[in-house]
């Protein structure tokens, strides 16, 4: 059988997973989810990887695909930029999600504690970097002390409504 025409076998799904997320401080959210797909549209990592589709997580924490995510490398792809969080129409905080899985799989023996703490040196990182991006753009508009007058426009392209 063709890898796209292979079914989903869930015998095996663990009925538990998705209450377990929910109940992990930080996957909260979760069962907002709708399915839409926004998140998914507008990940960076999705654009770079087609593997990588928050959407299709959520899915299978929904599904109790517990043991293929969590011994799957797609949980450490986040870059915890939290697009898909202030994108998402129903709140659904989809970073912090991956936070509560890259845990479990830690608090599980599936991954060791150096590979999280390696994945934090790396997000605390990118955190630095986006900083400093953010301090280089608005540093002109400092030194004439203006903000710029479509700030309000900017924000909401970047960030939504919310």
């Amino acid at each position: 059988m063709a890898e796209s025409q292979k079914c989903l076998d869930l015998r095996h799904g663990n009925t538990h997973f998705k209450d377990e997320v929910t109940q992990a401080a930080g996957g909260e959210t979760l069962t907002r989810c709708f399915a839409c797909g926004i998140c998914t549209g507008c990940c960076p990592v999705s654009e770079i990887d087609n593997r990588f589709r928050p959407s299709s997580i959520i899915q299978m924490i929904l599904l109790g695909q517990k043991e293929d995510l969590l011994k799957s490398d797609i949980i450490w792809y986040c870059w915890q930029c939290f697009s898909c969080s202030f994108h998402c129409p129903q709140g659904v905080k989809f970073a912090s999600i991956i936070r509560v899985l890259r845990y479990m799989a830690v608090d599980e023996g599936i991954v060791s504690p150096e590979l999280m703490e390696k994945v934090s040196e790396i997000d605390m990182s990118i955190r630095h970097a986006r900083r400093k991006i953010l301090d280089f753009f608005f540093d002109e508009y400092r030194r004439k002390g203006k903000v710029p007058d479509n700030i309000e426009g900017l924000c909401k392209k970047s960030f939504g409504d919310k």
